[in-house]
């Protein structure tokens, strides 16, 4: 019932690490590598992203970590690396309490609950790629808001998206927030916390498992009213099925024959 931490063991979890790393990552890129195209890491874009902001990541939460003098600092590195990897991933393995930690590392983490890992791996949240995507596309916005009359193409590599992919990115992500709002708002009403309403929906909407507060990696949802537990198992469905799956069982034409 501990968990990982039962192990009590740093080879077990740098182990574990690696592996929630590579779960997180394209399986096509670990097919093309597996058939000798082991430079196929480097030359894809969004492994190249994914792999930064787990870098970046666990440069701030063990900074944080460090500074607020909460470990020392290799400790601080190896809690830090083992729950930035497992929440990007959606893996939702836990070791520590990361309740107790400073504000700055946990909203760090709240971030990455966002993300998730690349497409086409096992993972949740938005996904790597789309992050990416809207990145470029604010970007050619703002570049584009300086010189009008120039064409700025979104690209990922050498590779031009064209706008027929980028609105559908733009709206899952704005459907995304909205149904993290919303499930906040409803899950609020039982009269939990903030931080329990939104991090619980926000850990169901993106399949990880623990959240903050009273979901933390130290609790379960087993304090929570019978229609919490109902919305945010609805939540988790959006969540895995992104969305359009379920949506469309509410729409009127879907039952028009």
């Amino acid at each position: 019932s501990a968990g990982v931490a039962a192990f009590e063991s740093s080879w077990i979890e740098g182990i574990l690490i690696l592996f929630m790393f590579l779960s997180g990552t394209n399986f096509a890129l670990h097919y093309r590598a597996l058939r000798g195209k082991g430079r196929v890491y480097f030359n894809d874009a969004e492994f190249r992203f994914f792999a930064s902001v787990c870098a970046i990541a666990l440069i701030l939460v063990a900074g944080s970590l460090i500074h607020q003098g909460t470990y020392a600092p290799l400790t601080a590195l190896h809690h830090a690396a083992f729950y930035v990897v497992s929440i990007v991933t959606c893996t939702g393995f836990t070791t520590v309490d990361y309740n107790e930690w400073p504000v700055f590392a946990k909203t760090v983490l709240v971030f990455l609950f966002l993300a998730g890992g690349c497409a086409g791996s096992t993972s949740g949240g938005i996904k790597q790629m789309r992050i990416l995507i809207l990145l470029k596309k604010m970007t050619r916005e703002i570049r584009t808001f300086l010189r009008p009359t120039a064409i700025y193409p979104v690209k990922l590599g050498h590779q031009i998206i064209p706008h027929e992919i980028i609105l559908p990115v733009c709206i899952f992500f704005f459907v995304y927030l909205t149904s993290l709002g919303i499930g906040t708002l409803l899950v609020s009403l039982s009269g939990v916390d903030q931080a329990t309403a939104f991090s619980s929906v926000l850990t169901c909407l993106a399949n990880v498992g623990p959240g903050f507060s009273t979901v933390g990696p130290a609790s379960n949802f087993g304090h929570l009213s019978d229609a919490s537990k109902a919305i945010l198992s609805g939540v988790m469905l959006l969540g895995r099925l992104e969305f359009y799956t379920m949506l469309v069982i509410f729409m009127p034409t879907f039952w028009r024959k």
